[in-house]
């Protein structure tokens, strides 16, 4: 059996994965990112290679943006992968 801790810690990292593909799956990052040359399937495949650290500092940062934010930040944020 799992403790509470531990499942908290694993729902918040599946919510983070979560949170760093619905943002690189948006239709205005998917058209930035293929302005750049990058497809969505190529970025996708990206973030699932992250380890669950990188992916935990993207969605902080996402976290961090304000609301209503230009897709500028977004795309600079997911620009580390």
């Amino acid at each position: 059996m799992i403790g509470t801790d531990e499942a908290v810690a694993s729902a918040q990292d599946l919510a983070n994965r979560d949170k760093v593909r619905d943002i690189v799956s948006r239709i205005d990052v998917v058209k930035q990112f293929e302005a750049l040359g990058l497809n969505s399937s190529t970025a996708l495949d990206r973030v699932n290679a992250m380890t669950q650290q990188e992916v935990n500092q993207i969605a902080g940062k996402i976290d961090s943006l304000p609301i209503g934010a230009s897709d500028g930040g977004v795309l600079a944020i997911v620009g580390a992968m």
